[in-house]
């Protein structure tokens, strides 16, 4: 069995409470990066303003989204 997989096993407290820390830590970040953009578009038209908020909340994703599956490759191929 695999070493990481035996320790989350053998201690899921310990594994229940780091998930947990990065779920918080997450969701401060994400207000964080919501009002961070409400402020960057508030002086834009309103048109511009919904397409700004269109393209940095999808920005956002991508860029959690690649952040989250690209260490995982990155260690694997030995990086």
């Amino acid at each position: 069995m695999n070493v990481h997989l035996q320790q989350i096993l053998d201690n899921p407290l310990a594994a229940l409470a780091i998930v947990g820390n990065l779920v918080i830590i997450e969701s401060l970040l994400s207000v964080d990066n919501a009002a961070v953009l409400a402020t960057m578009v508030s002086d834009l038209p309103r048109e511009q303003r919904q397409k700004a908020l269109r393209y940095g909340i999808i920005g956002a994703y991508v860029f959690r989204g690649s952040a989250f599956c690209l260490p995982p490759i990155l260690f694997s191929s030995g990086i």
